[in-house]
This record gives C-alpha cells, sequence and structure tokens, in this order.
C-alpha cells in the first residue's frame, strides 16, 4: 500500500510541477538571481516582500530617485522606509548605521547645492567685489575730467549767468546763498566777468553736485538741475563723452544693489511685472554711449549674488533657505525665470526642494518626537522578538521539568530577542543606501514582489491540483506588470 501511495503521490507532483512549469514559465524551476538581498534572515525577506515589493509602490520610488538624483534614499520617498530608519536609530546597535550615512549626507548639502546653482545660474559673482571694481572705474572717469576741459576752446556760459541774474532776486534764504555762490563761481577770479573758459564751467557744475546731494526740498532741487543742465549743454563733447561713461558705471552699481532684492519678499516685495520693466530699461543706453547698458546684467549678478549669500549663511536650516530663495507665492519663481531662464529657474528651486527634503528625513529621523512612523516596523520587531510557548500542562511538573522549563524558555527568549536585533540590522541599514546600493536595492525588490506573485500562483495552483481531483481549472492570473 505504501509503494502505491507513495508512487502515486510522485506521480501527482511530478504533474503538478510540470503543469506549473508550462503555466507559469520556466522562471519558477530556476535559482533566484543572488543580490543584495540573498543572505537575508527569512524574517527580513518576509517583511520586505509584505511591505515595499510591490511593483507600482517601487515604480513611484524610482520615479522619485530620477528627480532627486543619486544622493536620494528610500527614507525620502516612501514612510514604510522611513519608518524603519527611525526604528534603527532608535536602536543602540544600528543607530550609527542609519544615522552616520544621513550626517554624512547632511554635512555635502551646501556643496550639493552650490554646484546645482553653479550648473543652472552661473558661480557666485561675489557683489562686493563687483561694486568696488565698478567704484574704482568711476574713479579712474573722474580723474579724466581736469585734464579733458583743460586746454578746450572758449565756450559761452552767459546764458547760464543771466539765468541765475534773474532767479536770485525771488529767492530767499539758503536757496538764495547757494545761487549767489554759483554765480560768482561762473566769474573769472577777482573779476566781475563771465568767464569762458570750460574749465571753470566744470568746477562750478562739481559744486552744483555738492550741493544737489544736500539738499532736500525738490524745488531747490529742481532749480539747481536746471543751472546744471545748462552748463552740460555747454560742455565740450570730451565732457559728455566722460559723463556717458560716469553714468553708465552708475547705473551698473544701483542695478547691482537693486538685485540683491528682487527676492526680497513682505509687502515691498518687488512685483514679476516691475521686474520686467527693469530689466527692459535697464539694457537701454543713455547719453552718448551706443549699445546695450549692463545695468540689468548686474540686477542679475547682484540677485545671484543674494543666493548664494543666503546659501552660505542658512545652509543649516534648509527650510529658512527655502523660503528665503522661494519666497510665499509664485512670485520669486516667476521672476528668477525671467533673469535666468525658466528653466534653469525651476532646476535650482528643485535643487533646494530637495535639500530641504534630505534634511527632514533627517532631522525626523533622529527626532524621537514622533514615533509614528516606526510603529509598523516596531510591531515587526516585537513579533519576531516574541519565543515559542512552552507548554504549561502538568506533566512538566510530574516529571519535574520545571527548572528545565524555564531554562528553555529563557533560552527561546534570548535567541528571539537576538533574531529580531538581526533583523534591525539588517534591515535598517537599507534605508538609508545611496547611488548604487540603491539602484541594487530597487532591483532586488522587483525580484523580490515577482518572485512572492509566482510563489502564490504555484501555491494556489498545486492546491487547486490537490483539492480538485484532476478537474481542470483556468490558468493562475498573470504576474502583475507595472
Amino acid at each position: 500500500m505504501g509503494e502505491v501511495v507513495g508512487a502515486g503521490v510522485k506521480a501527482t507532483a511530478q504533474g503538478a510541477k510540470a503543469l506549473t512549469r508550462a503555466l507559469l514559465g520556466e522562471e519558477v524551476a530556476s535559482k533566484p538571481a543572488r543580490d543584495i538581498l540573498a543572505d537575508l534572515t527569512r524574517d527580513s525577506r518576509n517583511w520586505l516582500v509584505k511591505k515595499v515589493s510591490d511593483s507600482d509602490m517601487l515604480a513611484a520610488a524610482r520615479d522619485h530617485f530620477d528627480k532627486l538624483g543619486t544622493d536620494a534614499m528610500p527614507a525620502d520617498v516612501l514612510p514604510e522606509w522611513l519608518g524603519v530608519a527611525k526604528a534603527g536609530a532608535a536602536r543602540e546597535s544600528t543607530r550609527n548605521k542609519v544615522v552616520g550615512p544621513l550626517n554624512e549626507r547632511g554635512s555635502m548639502a551646501s556643496s550639493r547645492l552650490k554646484s546645482d546653482l553653479e550648473t543652472n545660474l552661473g558661480p557666485d559673482p561675489a557683489p562686493s567685489r563687483i561694486d568696488s571694481e565698478l567704484e574704482a572705474s568711476q574713479a579712474q572717469v573722474k580723474g579724466r575730467y581736469r585734464p579733458t576741459v583743460m586746454g578746450q576752446p572758449p565756450q559761452d556760459f552767459k546764458p547760464v549767468a543771466e539765468r541765475l541774474d534773474r532767479l536770485i532776486p525771488y529767492r530767499r534764504g539758503g536757496e538764495q546763498s547757494d545761487l549767489l555762490n554759483i554765480r560768482s563761481m561762473l566769474n573769472d577770479f577777482g573779476k566781475d566777468t563771465v568767464s569762458s573758459d570750460p574749465a571753470i564751467a566744470y568746477e562750478t557744475r562739481r559744486a552744483i553736485d555738492r550741493l544737489l546731494n544736500a539738499a532736500e526740498d525738490p524745488e531747490v532741487i529742481e532749480t539747481l538741475k536746471g543751472i546744471r543742465g545748462m552748463i552740460d549743454a555747454r560742455a565740450a563733447s570730451g565732457v559728455k563723452g566722460l559723463d556717458a561713461q560716469f553714468a553708465e558705471l552708475g547705473r551698473q552699481r544701483e542695478g547691482l544693489l537693486q538685485g540683491q532684492s528682487v527676492l526680497a519678499d513682505g509687502p515691498r516685495a518687488m512685483r514679476p511685472a516691475e521686474l520686467q520693466e527693469k530689466l527692459v530699461a535697464g539694457a537701454e543706453p543713455q547719453g552718448t554711449l551706443i549699445g546695450p547698458s549692463a545695468e540689468s546684467a548686474r540686477m542679475r549678478q547682484g540677485t545671484l549674488g543674494d543666493i548664494y549669500r543666503a546659501v552660505g549663511t542658512e545652509a543649516n536650516d534648509m527650510n529658512a533657505l527655502r523660503k528665503v530663495i522661494r519666497g510665499n507665492g509664485d512670485w520669486n519663481r516667476e521672476k528668477l525665470g525671467m533673469m535666468f531662464g525658466p528653466e534653469n529657474a525651476d532646476a535650482s528651486l528643485n535643487a533646494i526642494d530637495r535639500e530641504a527634503l534630505f534634511a527632514k528625513t533627517k532631522n525626523g529621523v533622529t527626532s524621537t518626537a514622533d514615533a509614528a512612523r516606526e510603529a509598523g516596523f516596531e510591531k515587526y520587531l516585537g513579533e519576531v522578538s516574541k519565543p515559542q510557548e512552552i507548554p504549561t500542562d502538568k506533566s512538566w511538573t510530574d516529571l519535574g521539568l520545571s527548572t528545565a522549563r524555564r531554562l528553555a524558555r529563557s533560552f527561546l527568549e534570548a535567541n528571539a530577542g537576538a533574531h529580531a536585533a538581526r533583523v534591525a540590522e539588517e534591515v535598517a541599514p537599507l534605508s538609508v543606501l545611496r547611488g548604487e546600493q540603491r539602484d541594487a536595492l530597487m532591483e532586488a525588490l522587483m525580484r523580490l514582489g515577482r518572485e512572492n506573485i509566482i510563489d502564490q500562483q504555484r501555491s494556489l495552483l498545486i492546491n487547486a491540483l490537490f483539492q480538485g481531483g484532476g478537474k481542470a481549472y483556468p490558468p493562475p492570473p498573470s504576474e502583475k506588470r507595472k
């Protein structure tokens, strides 16, 4: 009878195996590929199968990794892995294996961000250095005025003097005194005659500039500017060229300064439409210069310099940095797009968002304030650490083995606790893998999920074969595809 039954079972098993291979393919019969998960314990693999091997979940994780780059970790994109990392950080045996990689990645945040900004927006222009260079250039232009006006042909400045003579009697106080001084400056030294020397007119204009810098009354300012304009209209051609150069350098300095406040938030934040107007106007030449002005370019440098300044001072607080550069709403994104191009702006803001996410992961793992995320994995470790129950009936007492029972239970508890610790040591470090190791983990999880589906299908099929008495059943559902 035993030979008959054994032969029947063997034949049935062989038939089931053949049918399984026919329906599910040769993949079932082949040995699983050796990968990063090959040496894990059964309980570790069971958790991975149940929680993180779903094909849709893995596809979504891969999409996130593509956007975040090689430094992204599983704990950044899936709450299940974040819970594993938190549980690992809470255990002394695995803390360094989890917190260490997070700290290492965090220490490079500023370098990564600067590299991305340099790629998309350009290198740090150092606005203070640029302003010093522009100021030095202005000083050089100033030094060329006197040599230019010396020896120039005479000019008629009598209309300017006559204009002053008509204004002075009707002005009072300090304004009248200032106009009297200007009028006397136009005369030849020691004489009561209006000078025709362009050098004297130039020095008079410089004196008017000093008065304008200190003036506050709008009417006084308007009057002084009118007199200065009359002098400029009669200046030598060389002076007008120097004026244009000096003014252009001044515009560039102003654009550089203004650019550093383009991303400022609050009630006085610059609107995108206002920035667009300034960028257009800032490219138009003024005076005798030919070609576009560099004022708009300096505004871009000022803004870029302010971004690098924020990175240098706020890199330890990515949320603060994100608020400084991204701001509230979409204005800053729109303004950065105007200045550097929409794609470059989006890439730079995404890099900041990425580092903010990395910092959030690190803070979430190392913080003990929120334990909700790790509850799932901790619960699983608790189940693994439960020892096998030992019978408590009176047979132990009858046999005088109560002491042996206690020893056995103690041994099982220690063994179960050690096994749970091993599961934590195996799974926790996987949550903070990066680069090629992370990608290898994703590939292994994909295979693990496929193997699990095939195992389930095989079990259902074999059970159906044994329980159905040889009846035909429809083929099992196909493997879940992405």
